[in-house]
């Protein structure tokens, strides 16, 4: 929890993507070069980068962890860790989707709350996967499926390069504290909050630049030039 807990505050954005493939090409970047942005821009990037960030962080701490996700082997999916603690449980920590905490593997079965902003969660798992359902206050209902056959840092590595190399649609997310903690997106020219509650539109500023740096503390005009750079790229994925 210490070391989850240093990313409280960080983003998850697709927009630096675009910058670094600006700025050399396209790369996954290790945590040196993530730190020096986030100390330049305020930025952190995707979930590729953010699995590589809380990985290296926990290696440090001497902590097992491996990365697990959704269709990994193409590197368009989605990635998050497991972190194994000193008796060999299993935590999922999943900071590209903003879960709260890194919830246990194989001890929730019931819909619990505060794991997740806005939703409860039940996992049900098998030897390979885990299936996590999401249930809103309104009874939606959504479900995803972890491939949990470990990943090692090298392979993650490589897969991260590839998703790197594809710009995407702008995306940002990021945890708020308001009377609880809530769920924040950017994402197809709108903005609102995730609750318990449902969802809140954002009152709108006078660029999304603007609110952007209002809500996660990125530079404005960092913000200006990925969004730029993505609106002249040739191809935009529909990925993270």
């Amino acid at each position: 929890m210490q070391v989850w807990r240093r990313f409280d505050l960080f983003p998850m954005e697709t927009l630096t993507k675009a910058w670094v493939a600006a700025h050399g090409g396209p790369r996954q970047r290790r945590r040196t070069e993530m730190k020096r942005h986030r100390a330049l821009y305020g930025a952190s990037g995707n979930c590729y980068d953010l699995a590589v960030w809380l990985m290296e962080d926990f290696f440090d701490a001497g902590i097992e962890a491996y990365a697990v996700g959704e269709d990994l082997s193409s590197g368009d999916g989605h990635v998050a860790v497991v972190a194994l603690d000193s008796i060999g449980r299993r935590f999922l920590c999943d900071l590209g989707d903003m879960w709260l905490e890194p919830i246990a593997i194989e001890e929730v079965t019931e819909p619990i709350r505060n794991f997740y902003p806005g939703a409860e969660v039940s996992l049900q798992r098998s030897d390979l996967t885990l299936k996590v359902t999401y249930r809103r206050s309104n009874g939606k209902e959504s479900q995803q499926i972890y491939d949990l056959q470990p990943t090692g840092f090298d392979r993650l590595l490589a897969l991260g390069a590839e998703c790197q190399a594809k710009i995407s649609d702008p995306l940002v997310e990021m945890r708020l504290w308001d009377v609880e903690r809530t769920h924040w997106e950017m994402s197809e020219g709108r903005c609102w909050r995730s609750r318990w509650e449902g969802l809140l539109e954002e009152e709108p500023l006078p660029t999304m630049a603007a609110l952007v740096n209002a809500r996660t503390g990125m530079k404005t005009n960092y913000v200006e030039t990925c969004l730029a750079i993505i609106a002249g790229a040739p191809e935009v994925h529909q990925i993270y």
